[in-house]
């Protein structure tokens, strides 16, 4: 799934924490993939390393059991 980041500072600290803790609880293996790089959700340095800005598309993957909610929680907050 491909999502426009909406918040206006782009993915920042806070953003990169929330998706952190959300892969956190999940089983599944989740990576965001902005252009040429990609981050694991696991790893909050990879997701500040994107840079990602707001009105960026942001790739969302996810394979293992919970990969389908993986997507929908990560999508909901790269879209708050």
């Amino acid at each position: 799934m491909t999502v426009r980041l909406q918040d206006p500072e782009g993915l920042h600290v806070r953003n990169a924490a929330r998706i952190f803790a959300a892969a956190g609880d999940l089983n599944a293996k989740i990576r965001l993939c902005l252009g040429e790089k990609t981050a694991r959700a696991d790893h909050i340095l990879e997701l500040m390393a994107m840079e990602a800005r707001a009105g960026d598309f942001i790739e969302i993957q996810a394979c293992g059991e919970d990969a389908e909610q993986a997507v929908k929680t990560i999508a909901q907050i790269l879209q708050k």
